[in-house]
C-alpha cells in the first residue's frame, strides 16, 4: 500500500495520521445505527486518560431498572455529567459499527427516575 507522506516528517506522524482517519471514518459508520436509551445507575467504572489533552477511555458499568446490567464503552465522543458509581443515569447509547459493543454517547444525571417518562427504549441482553 503507498502512502502519501508529503509535509509528514515521520513514520510516528504517518501513523497518527492514519489512526485519526480510520477514527473519523469509524465515527461515520457508528452514526448510522439506531440510537438507544438505558435508564438505570453507575454500578462500576474502569476509566483511564489517554494522550496530552488526558482524553478519557474505558468502561462503565449500568445497573438497569430491571436489574440487569449492561457494559458500556466510554470515549473521546462520549458527553457526560457524570461517572461517578452510585450516580442514577440516563444513557444515550448505540453499538459500535457490526459488533455487540455498547457505546455511551451521551450520559445524564437524573435525581429521580419517577420524573422520567417510562416509554424509553431498553437494551435487550
Amino acid at each position: 500500500m503507498l502512502r502519501d507522506t508529503r509535509g509528514v516528517s515521520s513514520e510516528f506522524e504517518i501513523d497518527r495520521h492514519m489512526h485519526i482517519l480510520i477514527s473519523a471514518l469509524a465515527m461515520v459508520t457508528c452514526s448510522d445505527n439506531r440510537m438507544f436509551e438505558i435508564e438505570g445507575t453507575l454500578v462500576s467504572a474502569t476509566l483511564g486518560t489517554f494522550g496530552k489533552k488526558e482524553i478519557l477511555y474505558g468502561f462503565v458499568g449500568i445497573e438497569r431498572l430491571d436489574g440487569k446490567h449492561v457494559r458500556l464503552k466510554v470515549d473521546s465522543y462520549t458527553q457526560y455529567d457524570t461517572l461517578d458509581v452510585g450516580s442514577k443515569v440516563i444513557v444515550q447509547a448505540e453499538e459500535l459499527g457490526n459488533t455487540k459493543i455498547i457505546v455511551a454517547r451521551k450520559i445524564t444525571l437524573v435525581t429521580d427516575f419517577s420524573s422520567v417518562k417510562q416509554d424509553h427504549a431498553k437494551v435487550t441482553t
